[in-house]
């Protein structure tokens, strides 16, 4: 504007002075110009006033929020907190919980170590009394080793507290991640408000203080809004990245209780091996190579049950156990809400289907050791019926809890029905070391087969089944007479083929179904939630109804003589 003016002034002095000289063109011309220079000099000062109250009002507002970022900062972190302490909490129950599992063999298992520190100590007395001169020898060597057992033990033994205090550490941490990564939504939210006060300084009067009229609290409501939203959209992500980071903890775990039992298994055999040495230098005394003799049993016994523990440190196989049984809790919340909501005319509908899936199924009702057969598959098969129905929707909000009711009684059948003789038991790790690996695999071979000739769907489900399975199977030292779950079950099936027993083709396609079934269970169950995954194939539950089946029908009429029994028939 200022500019415009001088160009004006400039252009009437050339126009007036082009026309010649006269007195009353000079007055005109200083009085436009006088005029002018006033002007100049009032939009000068208005231009400073404006801008000075400008930088008035930004200094209120930046004082103003001031006044409300410590509001909204402790807003943000209760708001987060709100949101995620209850799923963090509920994540180390049950990872604490899924540790608590993994360290019961452990502890029962350090606390028989005692016995060896005794022996070692009894053997070190010994060899101190002998005469020869390698005795100090071997005895500095036996306090090395049992130097280091003692520290080996007190290390394992400290090593979940320390685990545990690395969980809280981590916990924190991700709570910390999630306020780092929501930063910019909250500065977001700051510019919006001081933009806001800004507006309401300029249009409030003079002399009225603003922060009267501002409502703080309902300021820490809208942002307490924004917020939840924003974390409501990263939820997902959060839980499931802090799942990740327990899982890769948990496996850290197992594998540092491994190490540790490869530690102890080494040091029992270097113990060993120096009283193999002090045996060998006093055979001449009956008695002390009687007394070297048993301590040297006691600690190749407990070398062999390091071993066992390192072998049968699956941490995955133990939690998804133990998660199964709590799953099953839930599971039987829900047939007891959809039993309460059908009638008898459904009930007889479907006992009628049954027994076209089941032979002899209405015979199982009058048997003592398969009523209860009877009743599962009866629950089982209702709540696959009326899953998809209406008024069933807000019970059973996904089908995978219809998938895994059809595994309870395929669990009942092979418990009421199988059994592993002793001898089975005793030959399965000498079945194992003398294995042909053509043999077993031709067993194999026959299961997959018949999985092939019956239901070809199901053999995707056993790509990475064997040997693996079958190898920790014959290691495990938790197998007893009456299997504990349908893998054992199935396995032990295995072992009597590969013995020798004929269990026809029906024992090859019940092998094939059992492991299908507890494939697809384990596939279902995460091992640090008490919640089972959603279903991701509809035809998951088809399968699984079919294999339960078809495996009841073979469990309720398969003749075995041999390694393995069927009590049933």
């Amino acid at each position: 504007m200022a500019l415009w003016v001088l160009v004006i002034i400039n252009i009437f002095f050339f126009i007036t002075f082009a026309k010649g000289f006269a007195i009353s063109y000079l007055i005109l011309a200083l009085f436009i110009s006088v005029a002018g220079i006033l002007y100049l000099k009032w939009l000068v000062n208005q231009i400073t006033a404006d801008k000075d109250l400008s930088e008035e009002i930004i200094s209120q507002a930046a004082e103003l929020m001031e006044r409300i970022r410590p509001f909204c900062d402790e807003v943000f972190v209760n708001e987060i907190n709100r949101i995620t302490e209850p799923i963090l909490e509920n994540i180390e129950q049950d990872f604490t919980k899924g540790l608590g599992w993994l360290w019961e063999n452990n502890q029962i298992y350090l606390a028989g170590l005692e016995q060896g520190i005794t022996e070692t100590k009894t053997v070190i007395n010994i060899t101190e009394n002998l005469n020869g001169n390698t005795r100090l020898e071997n005895a500095r060597k036996l306090q090395e080793k049992l130097d280091q057992l003692m520290q080996l033990i007190d290390d394992i033994d400290q090593f979940k507290d320390k685990k545990q205090a690395d969980l809280e550490k981590h916990l924190q941490g991700k709570t910390r991640e999630l306020e780092i990564g929501m930063s910019k939504e909250k500065e977001i939210f700051y510019e919006y408000v001081e933009k806001l006060l800004i507006q309401h300084i300029k249009d409030t009067e003079d002399g009225i203080d603003i922060i009267e009229y501002l409502n703080i609290d309902k300021l820490g409501e809208q942002f307490s809004v924004v917020i939840e939203k924003s974390i409501e959209t990263r939820l997902a992500h959060f839980k499931d990245s802090t799942i990740k980071d327990l899982e890769n903890m948990s496996a850290d775990i197992v594998g540092k209780m491994q190490k540790g039992a490869l530690q102890l298994r080494n040091i029992f055999s270097d113990i060993g091996g120096l009283i193999e040495n002090i045996m060998s230098e006093c055979r001449q005394d009956v008695p002390t190579s009687r007394r070297l003799k048993d301590s040297y049993d006691i600690i190749m016994e407990l070398k062999e049950q390091a071993n066992n523990y390192l072998l049968t440190l699956a941490w995955q196989d133990i939690l998804i156990e133990k998660r199964w049984q709590d799953i099953q809790t839930k599971l039987y919340m829900i047939k007891d809400q959809v039993l309460a909501n059908v009638n008898d005319e459904v009930t007889d509908y479907i006992i009628n289907l049954l027994e076209d899936n089941i032979t002899h199924y209405s015979g199982m009702a009058s048997r003592a050791d398969l009523s209860l057969v009877y009743k599962a598959c009866l629950d089982a098969e209702t709540i696959y019926q009326v899953s998809e129905t209406e008024n069933m929707q807000n019970i059973i909000n996904d089908n995978v809890y219809s998938l895994l009711q059809f595994i309870r009684p395929v669990e009942i059948m092979a418990s009421a029905a199988l059994r592993f003789s002793e001898t089975g038991i005793n030959e399965r790790r000498f079945i194992k070391d003398r294995q042909r690996q053509a043999e077993h695999a031709q067993v194999w071979e026959r299961v997959i087969q018949e999985l092939e000739n019956t239901k070809p769907e199901l053999i995707p489900y056993l790509d990475d089944v064997y040997p693996l399975a079958w190898v920790s199977f014959c290691n495990s030292p938790h197998i007893r007479q009456k299997p504990e779950n349908i893998n054992d079950a199935a396995w032990m099936m295995f072992a009597a083929a590969v013995g020798g027993q004929e269990i026809g083709r029906d024992g090859m396609l019940l092998i094939g179904l059992l492991l299908f079934i507890y494939s697809l269970r384990n596939k279902y169950v995460h091992p640090l939630q008490s919640l089972p995954l959603p279903l991701e194939k509809a035809e998951d539950v088809e399968y699984i109804r079919y294999a339960a089946y078809k495996s009841i029908d073979i469990l309720a009429s398969l003749n075995l003589r041999g390694i393995v029994k069927n009590k049933l028939i």
